[in-house]
C-alpha cells in the first residue's frame, strides 16, 4: 500500500490503513543509534571509573590499617 507524504515535513509519511505516521528519514535514525551508543559507553565508562574510585578509597583504608597494625608491634611492651 502507498505512503501518503505529510505536507512541510520532511522524511515523514502517513500509512493510510493504519493512520500511523512513520519516519522514513534513515540517516537520523542511523545517528540516533550511533549517539545512543555513544552515551551507553559514556555511562559506562563512568560507572567504572565511580568503582576504581571507590577500590582505591578501600584498598587506602586497608593499607592505613595495616600500617597501624604494624607500628603497634613494633612497640615496645611497656
Amino acid at each position: 500500500m502507498e505512503k501518503l507524504k505529510i505536507e512541510n515535513v520532511e522524511g515523514w509519511v502517513k500509512d493510510p490503513a493504519s493512520k500511523a505516521i512513520l519516519n522514513t528519514d534513515l540517516s537520523s535514525l542511523e545517528q540516533y543509534k550511533i549517539n545512543r551508543r555513544k552515551n551507553m559507553l559514556i555511562n559506562n565508562m563512568e560507572e567504572d571509573l565511580t568503582n576504581v574510585k571507590t577500590e582505591l578509597e578501600e584498598l587506602k583504608t586497608d593499607i592505613k590499617d595495616i600500617k597501624n597494625i604494624l607500628l603497634q608491634f613494633m612497640k615496645p611492651n611497656l
